[in-house]
């Protein structure tokens, strides 16, 4: 009978984590000025985000009589609330609406660009 059982109950908790709910997305944001800046990237995407990272970190640097600081947080996917239809995205907010996004493999210099070009205005 364990003979049964056992197989059984790994193929089912295999499934269950395979499940879309249980798929993780990390979302870093933060707000300079009056604007919100959110990164949205998959966990298993690691190399793919790392443009928008740099892009960051270059920002941060370039805006340096500014204080920023970045929040990061994990959450699953079925619960982002932005509409994310590819990963990474990155989001800027004024006022609670969406102004700007890039998604995607993306050049860093666009994404500062586009970043500072946002914030600078």
């Amino acid at each position: 009978m364990a003979k049964i059982i056992l197989p059984i109950l790994s193929i089912a908790i295999l499934l269950t984590a395979c499940l879309p709910g249980h798929e993780k997305v990390n979302i870093i944001t933060f707000q300079p000025d009056d604007l919100e800046v959110h990164l949205y990237s998959e966990m298993e995407e690691k190399e793919s985000e790392q443009a928008y990272l740099d892009a960051l970190l270059d920002m941060k640097q370039k805006l340096s009589d500014k204080e920023i600081q970045f929040v990061q947080k994990t959450i699953s996917k079925k619960n982002v609330q932005a509409d994310v239809k590819q990963f990474p995205t990155l989001i800027i907010f004024k006022d609670g609406k969406r102004i700007t996004s890039i998604s995607g493999h993306t050049d860093k210099n666009q994404i500062v660009d586009q970043l500072l070009t946002t914030i600078q205005k």
